[in-house]
């Protein structure tokens, strides 16, 4: 009885962790959304003298790169879903 209720709570607290996770790759995805209203405003004409700054389509580039790397990470937290709801997380 007590065994099942530790694995209980661990099932729990590994899916809410897993929550948090999927969570916070959603608000890194409205963030990213913002920043790409952002660089839709840059004009590069209007760079100072002496500095060098990303261009409007360098930052959007990056961008894309991102959103590419979120949607692979978010890809596989899915295919690995059952398996990190089942156990406890540890950072190694």
């Amino acid at each position: 009885m007590a065994i099942q209720i530790i694995e209980d709570y661990k099932t729990k607290k590994a899916l809410e962790r897993y929550g948090h996770f999927i969570g916070a790759m959603d608000t890194l995805e409205e963030g990213l959304i913002e920043a790409g209203k952002l660089i839709e405003r840059v004009d590069d004409s209007k760079a100072g003298a002496g500095f060098s700054l990303p261009t409007k389509d360098e930052l959007a580039a990056q961008l894309k790169k991102v959103y590419e790397q979120v949607g692979t990470l978010r890809t596989r937290a899915k295919r690995h879903e059952a398996d990190l709801v089942s156990r406890e997380w540890a950072v190694k």
